[in-house]
């Protein structure tokens, strides 16, 4: 459901007076919604309060995205991810020191992990993540970003030697189309400059 808010952006960055998007992000957007649709969705899918939040979560995560790529555009990337990461630090941490018992009677092993998702999996992540939100249109990087699940649902059946399904397999191919026809124009531009047309190769 969480990737369901970077769906929302090309739309809500419109209303929030951003860029239109174009035809080619409307028209990938259907492939989207069915390919997390593949993904997530199963007989048992109930609409509950959980579901509710994390429909609510979705909205937060589209707006989040939204400023998020405004404010990479006028600032360097990595203090605005240090900024962001500190807030949220150091928010989550009074929460938890209220509401949870902290323990660190943990193995070695645990530690490691640790520090491989801090340093890398939010870290580096999210510096990598604001960097490339300041080149590129919300639309665009929006779109890209759908890829999340179909790459964790990939490393999942090589990491854990995991079965994929056909539903998933759909998915993962329908996520796949939709970013291709987000980036149409440029993909034709590229083929354009690396196989030229015959009549264009043929002239003197």
């Amino acid at each position: 459901m969480n990737s369901l808010g970077i769906v929302m952006v090309p739309l809500l960055n419109f209303i929030l007076g951003g860029e239109k998007p174009s035809r080619y992000a409307f028209l990938s957007l259907p492939f989207v919604l069915l390919g997390m649709a593949f993904l997530s969705l199963d007989s048992e899918f109930s609409f509950g309060l959980g579901e509710w939040c994390f429909l609510m979560a979705a909205f937060f995560l589209a707006f989040m995205f939204i400023f998020n790529s405004r404010a990479a555009a006028k600032i360097s990337a990595l203090p605005l991810t240090t900024i962001q990461l500190i807030t949220t630090g150091l928010i989550t941490g009074f929460f938890s020191l209220i509401f949870e018992e902290w323990s660190f009677q943990q193995p070695p092993a645990i530690w490691g992990w640790f520090a491989a998702s801090l340093l890398l999996a939010t870290s580096l992540r999210f510096l990598l993540q604001t960097y490339a939100q300041g080149l590129a249109p919300p639309s665009h990087t929006a779109i890209i970003m759908t890829l999340e699940p179909v790459w964790t649902a990939i490393l999942a059946s090589f990491w854990f030697a995991e079965i994929m399904s056909s539903f998933q397999l759909i998915g993962c191919s329908l996520i796949f189309i939709a970013v291709l026809v987000n980036r149409a124009p440029a993909l034709k531009m590229w083929l354009g400059s690396h196989w030229p047309s015959r009549k264009t190769a043929g002239r003197p």
